[in-house]
């Protein structure tokens, strides 16, 4: 994993939008002072890979600024040839958010296509891509701050507390917890199979399974015989049933020949009496017309005195309302003229006071003017310098003037005067204004009303058709025309109800007609159907006695002819014959389920004897796991291969870091170095310099960082390692330590295969190096340039 650029807002320190490119950068430093937020641009990288910070875990919101409400963070980066783009959010109070992408180069419309979105497949999927977890990434990419240097020179308990921790060799401690409870487990699942064995499926046994399987077939038998009776006994009640249908068609077809026989009577009735009677009412219908004729009302003439009506009362209220109208303009234009006479002999006093004013204000400056010239004269003698022309002065002028006090009263009380004036003037022309609006207002609603009133006149004329009617002569015709009204809307209906009743008793007698002949056809029906019923009933009643002889049931054969008698008593028969044939069934229903249960149970019983065997024996095979991980044999056997691969490793590293002057090796749980410059002496790794002990840890740590994702329980990940970054201590190197380090890491980092970055505040290992990250510290944020 490479990565290329790095965008962060409201992470740590990172207040603003910031963004670093690694892309063109191959090795370099960041650095900066303590607490500008060097190393957070290392947890933000991790926080994009994994959504977690190797300070505080997975308690990541309190990295969040505290003036944000949330931390975002975006890494592109490569691996494998590929490059990817990631999007991780965490709010303080909503769950977090992240969007995994790929680069696809072919597509043009969708550069970035979506990998993932959910936190759960976006970090298994970051995981593939890069090869290792966080745990492999944080001890391979991010260099343990100084456990290596402790690792190469510390003595064998420290180191091996070291390597455990990076090697995790505690997960076969806990392989072993793991060993001893699947071996507890396993046993007890053993004795609990044993248990259930003997109690719960204790007559799981084939010949309780014979036995109720020849007490089943015995059972069906007799079912047989019942079920045999009971189909005899459906039909005898089929024949009952029968014999009912027949006697209830029988009684149902005598009652429709009764009801035939009156409705016939009636309808013939019917025809006798319906002739009188409408000749009845035909008389009275002409009677009524008559009357209709002879009535006076005009429908015509009683809407035209509506309107005449309506009109002239209109008439009267616009004349009302236009007298009051004129009489209110008159007093309004009364009033408009006396406040005319008002701001005319405002305007006149005005511009007296505006005089007074003017005299008082020129009084008032030739007062301050007389007062400035006394003040410059005061203290002066005779030769002094004049104070506006320089010269000497043979003599001093001298200067009378009343108090200035006085003056400005004068003009004050003359400003206020002018004020006041000024004020009732423009009180005044306000109320002249409004007047001369009321007024102009109310001419216009004169005229309106007076248009009116002549649009109405010409309305009632209209509806008087030119009459001179008064408005009580209107309503005495319209009385008139009303009762008028009423006697004919009485006549249309006592009209109305007659035609109804004339129509009404036409229907009746052509219905009484149609019905006289279709009840006669009914009579003739119903004792047809009467001689059916009988012949059927016969033939029921015969079948229902002749099966019952033939079964012997004495009690149905002597029930009689009566339908209901013969149900009564085949139902009888059926609910004893019924019943027993229910119980067989039950016991049959009971043995059957008995015996497939015993057949489950007897298969389940074998099927717990294999398991409780397969129990005891991985219990053995636990048991037997937990005694070999219990020594440490294993974890000295982890370790000691370890130190192997790790000095072989390193040895390679140190070789080209020292120009071919050293070599490591390991000697039982210790380092030692051998100098080839020195006749290959072999000596412990407490014998290096300074600078020298940082670049064998350094060595060591780069076949750390290297191996350790395929060493021990850390993992099994074959990815290449693209970039290494170094969060160490320099500040203790001399200057002689700090050139040998800075040779080291630049020979790291040479070629471009490999990324290599140092978090440092030391000046001047960082301006050794080709790149720099400087990132400064404010009280607005922490703020980066790339150099």
């Amino acid at each position: 994993m490479r990565p290329l650029k790095l965008r962060l807002q409201g992470f740590s320190s990172f207040r603003e939008r910031t963004e670093v490119d690694f892309s063109a950068l191959s090795l370099f430093a960041i650095t900066g002072p303590q607490g500008a937020g060097k190393t957070s641009i290392m947890d933000a990288l991790t926080y994009a890979l994994f959504g977690r910070i190797p300070r505080l875990g997975d308690d990541v919101k309190k990295f969040i600024n505290r003036n944000h409400e949330r931390m975002e963070v975006s890494l592109e980066f490569s691996s494998n040839g590929r490059r990817y783009r990631i999007h991780r959010y965490t709010g303080r109070a909503k769950a977090g958010g992240i969007q995994l992408e790929r680069f696809d180069p072919t597509s043009s419309d969708v550069p970035w296509p979506l990998e993932a979105d959910r936190m759960g497949e976006a970090n298994r999927r970051i995981e593939e891509i890069i090869g290792m977890d966080y745990e492999g990434f944080t001890r391979s990419v991010l260099l343990p701050q100084g456990q290596f240097q402790l690792f190469l020179a510390g003595g064998p308990a420290e180191r091996s507390k070291v390597l455990d921790d990076l090697l995790r060799l505690d997960v076969y401690k806990v392989m072993q917890e793991e060993a001893n409870k699947q071996a507890k487990q396993k046993l007890l699942e053993a004795e609990g199979i044993t248990q259930r064995l003997s109690t719960e499926l204790a007559d799981a046994t084939p010949q309780n399974l014979s036995e109720k399987r020849l007490l089943l077939a015995k059972l069906k038998a007799e079912a047989a015989l019942l079920e045999a009776q009971l189909r005899a006994l459906q039909e005898a009640e089929r024949w009952g049933q029968a014999l009912s249908s027949a006697q209830r068609k029988l009684n149902a077809a005598s009652s429709q020949l009764q009801n035939a026989e009156e409705k016939l009577q009636a309808a013939r009735s019917i025809l006798a009496d319906g002739e009188s009677l409408l000749v009845e009412r035909e008389t009275r219908l002409r009677d009524v017309d008559g009357a209709i004729e002879a009535n006076p009302y005009d429908a015509d003439v009683y809407i035209r005195l509506e309107r005449a009506r309506e009109a002239a009362r209109n008439v009267a209220e616009t004349e009302a309302r236009l007298g009051k109208l004129e009489e209110y303009s008159s007093s309004k234009a009364e009033e408009h003229a006396e406040a005319g006479a008002s701001v005319a002999a405002a305007l006149k006093a005005e511009q007296e006071v505006a005089l007074d004013y003017q005299l008082a204000f020129d009084a008032l400056e030739e007062l301050r003017q007389r007062h400035r010239v006394a003040q410059l004269l005061q203290g002066l003698a005779r030769g002094d310098p004049c104070p506006v022309c320089g010269e000497a002065m043979a003599t001093l002028p001298q200067v009378e003037h009343r108090p200035l006090r006085e003056g400005e009263e004068a003009c004050g009380k003359a400003e206020e005067k002018k004020k006041a004036i000024e004020r009732k003037r423009q009180d005044g022309e306000k109320r002249l204004a409004s007047l001369e609006r009321d007024v102009a207002n109310t001419q216009s609603r004169v005229k309106e009303e007076q248009e009116q009133l002549a649009r109405r006149r010409e309305t009632l004329s209209e509806a008087s058709q030119g009459q001179a009617m008064a408005t009580d002569e209107i309503e005495v015709a319209l009385a008139t025309q009303r009762r008028a009204r009423e006697e004919r809307e009485g006549l249309d209906r006592q009209r109305a109800n007659l035609q109804q009743e004339l129509q009404k008793k036409a229907g009746e007698l052509a219905a009484a007609g149609t019905n006289a002949s279709r009840y006669q056809d009914e009579v003739d029906r119903c004792r047809g159907e009467i001689d059916a019923a009988e012949k059927e009933a016969g033939a029921a009643a015969n079948a229902v006695r002749s099966t019952a002889e033939q079964e012997k049931w004495s009690e149905i054969a002597s029930a009689g002819a009566k339908a209901s008698d013969v149900i009564s008593a085949v139902q009888h028969r059926q609910d004893e014959v019924g019943g027993a044939r229910a119980e067989a069934q039950r016991q049959i229903g009971s043995i059957e389920s008995d015996s497939k249960r015993l057949e489950r149970d007897i298969e389940l019983a074998a099927g717990l004897r294999e398991q409780e065997k397969e129990a005891r024996e991985t219990a053995g095979v636990a048991n037997k796991l937990a005694s070999f991980l219990r020594a440490d044999h294993f974890q000295a056997f982890i370790r000691e291969q370890a130190l192997q691969v790790l000095a072989e490793d390193g040895s390679n590293h140190l070789n080209k870091l020292s120009q071919g002057r050293y070599d490591l090796e390991a000697s039982g749980q210790d380092f030692e170095v051998v100098d080839h410059w020195n006749g290959d002496e072999q000596r412990a790794v407490k014998t290096l310099s300074g600078g020298e002990t940082f670049v064998a840890s350094l060595a060591l740590a780069l076949a750390l960082a290297e191996r350790l994702p395929s060493l021990g329980a850390a993992g099994t990940s074959t990815s290449s390692l693209e970039s290494l970054f170094i969060d160490e201590g320099f500040g203790a190197l001399d200057s002689d330590n700090l050139e040998a380090v800075t040779s080291a890491l630049e020979e790291i980092g040479s070629g471009g295969s490999r990324m290599v970055g140092i978090i440092t505040h030391l000046l001047a290992l960082a301006e050794r190096m080709p790149a720099c990250i400087r990132v400064e510290k404010s009280q607005s944020g922490s703020t980066l340039t790339v150099e």
